[in-house]
């Protein structure tokens, strides 16, 4: 499977459509789902993803680290698909 593209930041992250789909490079197996945005960072609300098969919501930092954490240091990089 190939990625419909790459993102390298947390803040490319933040900015995918609601419903996007991102995994480790490679691992789409380990997808997760962006199910809802928050509106500022000053509401103290972050970006929700959610796992498929999983009752469980992370927040985009958790996300990003469990995404990029493969990668070679200082190289960070996720798939959309």
């Amino acid at each position: 499977m190939e990625p419909f593209r790459t993102i390298t930041t947390p803040e490319e992250l933040a900015a995918l459509r609601i419903d996007s789909i991102v995994c480790p490079p490679r691992f789409p197996g380990s997808a997760y789902r962006k199910a809802w945005a928050g509106l500022t960072p000053n509401e103290g609300r972050s970006d929700i993803f959610v796992g498929f098969g999983s009752p469980r919501e992370w927040d985009i930092n958790e996300v990003w680290t469990i995404l990029t954490m493969h990668c070679p240091v200082g190289a960070p990089e996720a798939w959309v698909l």
